[in-house]
């Protein structure tokens, strides 16, 4: 089972990273946090959060001219 301690980063290591080393680790949380959940309900809520977020920055007026 995996375990990260406040001693060791979320792959096994302390000090400085190399942005490859930061790649690896967001993919293995990624995998970790989505272990049981079904590729197609990923997706949904993928799509869902883009539409909140369009909606947001539409509201906020950050998107398209309107």
């Amino acid at each position: 089972m995996f375990r990260a301690t406040s001693s060791q980063g979320l792959c096994g290591r302390s000090g400085a990273l190399s942005p490859a080393h930061g790649k690896r680790c967001r993919k293995k949380l990624h995998e970790i946090m989505t272990r049981d959940i079904r590729r197609a309900d990923l997706r949904a809520m993928q799509s869902g959060l883009r539409k909140m977020k369009a909606n947001t920055t539409t509201l906020r007026g950050f998107g398209s001219s309107q």
